[in-house]
């Protein structure tokens, strides 16, 4: 009886613990506070804003003049930084991508706590905290590139790494590995095939165009926290803002609309007669 409940034990583990592992649908911010000579500044008191939902977070900086914040939904965000004998700093440019550590540094400027200085560039635009090698695309790239096909999942053709065969991105080749190497997620969680895992870019439930943040494919060093597959690419859903706000898309296809092919007119072929309508 024993044995039996020991192998009902493990058969458990093997099945629900892969279930516990996640991919990442957020990111984080790290940075360090100085003053004009360099040197560190410990104690000072950080908030990270959010634009469009106004939730903020707040922190201090360590010994070493480091803040850290984890867990960040996708967005713009301020940054504010107050320390005694310095202008409250504020960087208005901090941009948190999905699984993409994030870096500032912030050098603070000697004066009233009533006064405020600007901070500009203060994000690292090369990462140096990951060996990780993530491609985000962002809102407005999905929104702004043309896409036929209204599935973001086909932008996942343009990046490095990806070998597209044919005209579908659905069996492309994420560093010469099989399909069955790519892990695709949506707000965290598995929306592959995954009885035929055949195809590495292919959701069963693809988000809508209009409902995608942003998303990222990782080619190269995945972390162990990703879940399975040596090439991610997480979706991310919208979230909401204190504003209300919808949209609504038409795409029509009409061969009156089009041109023929040259060798059609060539050889006094009609043009083909196509009409489709996307709501």
């Amino acid at each position: 009886m024993r044995k039996l409940a020991f192998c009902f034990t493990l058969l458990a583990l093997a099945i629900f613990a892969p279930l516990a592992i996640q991919a990442q649908t957020t990111g984080s911010l790290s940075g360090t506070v100085t003053d004009p000579n360099g040197a560190v500044v410990p104690g000072a008191k950080v908030e990270l804003k959010k634009f469009g939902t106004g939730e903020s977070r707040s922190t201090t900086t360590a010994d070493n003049g480091v803040f850290n914040f984890q867990n960040l939904a996708t967005g713009e965000y301020s940054l504010t930084v107050e320390a005694a004998g310095f202008k409250k700093a504020l960087a208005n440019d901090i941009v948190i991508e999905v699984t993409k550590p994030s870096s500032v540094s912030i050098a603070m400027e000697v004066g009233a706590v009533g006064e405020t200085s600007t901070v500009s560039g203060s994000q690292e635009v090369i990462n140096t905290t990951s060996p990780t090698i993530t491609n985000v695309i962002s809102t407005r790239q999905v929104q702004d590139l043309p896409l036929a096909s209204r599935n973001p999942m086909d932008l996942a053709g343009l990046q490095a790494g990806i070998a597209v065969t044919g005209t579908g991105t659905r069996t492309a080749s994420v560093g010469g590995l099989r399909g069955s190497a790519t892990n695709v997620t949506q707000d965290g969680i598995n929306a592959m095939d995954n009885f035929v895992k055949t195809d590495s870019f292919f959701a069963i439930s693809s988000p809508s165009l209009n409902s995608v943040d942003e998303f990222s494919i990782t080619t190269g060093t995945t972390g162990s926290e990703s879940g399975r597959g040596a090439a991610q690419a997480n979706f991310v859903t919208r979230s909401g803002t204190n504003d209300y706000h919808g949209n609504l898309f038409y795409q029509q296809i009409n061969s009156a609309l089009q041109s023929n092919f040259f060798f059609n007119n060539q050889g006094h072929i009609l043009r083909p007669d196509q009409h489709q309508h996307y709501f």
